[in-house]
């Protein structure tokens, strides 16, 4: 008879997987409801949804503090626009598909904002995403509120439900 591996954690907490998983699920419904109006981009969404598992389903790790939540993503939006932008300016980032040039700049943005996360103590890994995506994926000047908004959100929620959590891993 096989066995169903099960984190033993969850018999003693289980409040805590239920109301932590619940409530990133209500939080990204929140966020993707929001990126709704603003126009869509999966790359970008994708990396919101990687924030919100770090900051529920770790919400004690280093990755999940504020300064890294709030230092890691400016980083990663900024990295990702600024490079975006540069291929825009240049007129090799025009168009939808990916491209040699798009690949390249996807790559140093996940490299240079793993740099400037690492040097400022600020390390998020989703971040690094958001920048790449941004770099990789077309996206509207409304989603970069949308971003700014979505993590002040999970700033508040995270500040305000810490205590109430526990690493579920």
């Amino acid at each position: 008879m096989k066995r169903i591996v099960v984190d033993f954690k969850l018999k003693a907490h289980p409040f805590h997987y239920f109301f932590q998983c619940g409530m990133a699920g209500i939080v990204i419904f929140l966020i993707l409801y929001a990126m709704d109006f603003a126009g869509q981009n999966k790359a970008i969404v994708a990396s919101l949804g990687s924030s919100t598992f770090v900051i529920f389903a770790a919400p004690h790790s280093y990755t999940a503090r504020l300064r890294s939540l709030k230092g890691g993503n400016l980083i990663g939006l900024l990295t990702g626009a600024s490079i975006s932008l540069i291929l825009w300016l240049s007129g090799t980032g025009s168009g939808s598909d990916w491209g040699l040039y798009r690949i390249i700049a996807g790559a140093f943005a996940v490299m240079i904002s793993m740099f400037v996360m690492s040097v400022t103590d600020t390390e998020h890994p989703p971040a690094a995403g958001l920048a790449m995506g941004l770099v990789i994926s077309q996206w509207f000047w409304g989603n970069l509120l949308i971003i700014v908004c979505s993590v002040g959100f999970l700033y508040v929620v995270r500040k305000h439900f810490t205590r109430r959590m526990l690493n579920l891993y």
